[in-house]
């Protein structure tokens, strides 16, 4: 995927498409390891978010945001790297409305629920004590 968004010449589209693909290829694989191992989301610890998770998302969200910029700068003053390996996501971003728009969507929804899912489908289809072989969920 790397090598294609490559051959992309706007960085608005290239952003918005990366951020849509890295979260597509999670639900991808997320929705594979349901299909193949036949169990119920349940069994993938996908439950109701109560008010509170979205309380406390936000609070991590707004520490993230402050804390961000300050990991940033002290891992460059470090390691001397100063690449910016976003510039598709600001292009984007910076580009008009719809692709802000697209950028927020892709970024803060589907990229984090892909990331999720493809966590929760390898982490619980090999490591839980629940899912072993030949067991099943409902």
């Amino acid at each position: 995927m790397a090598v294609l968004l490559q051959l992309i010449e706007n960085a608005a589209v290239a952003g918005v498409v990366g951020l849509v693909v890295s979260g597509a290829m999670g639900l991808i694989a997320f929705a594979a390891a349901v299909l193949i191992r036949i169990r119920a989301l349940s069994a993938f610890a996908v439950r109701r978010a109560m008010p509170r998770h979205f309380v406390v998302a936000a609070v991590l969200g707004l520490v993230a945001y402050v804390l961000g910029p300050i990991v940033a700068v002290v891992y460059m003053l470090v390691s001397g790297d100063t690449q910016n390996v976003q510039t598709g996501y600001q292009a984007a971003a910076a580009a008009d409305w719809w692709s802000l728009v697209l950028a927020l969507v892709a970024g803060a929804i589907i990229t984090p629920l892909g990331e999720r899912g493809s966590s929760a489908g390898f982490s619980r289809t090999h490591f839980s004590p629940a899912t072993k072989p030949g067991s099943r969920s409902s």
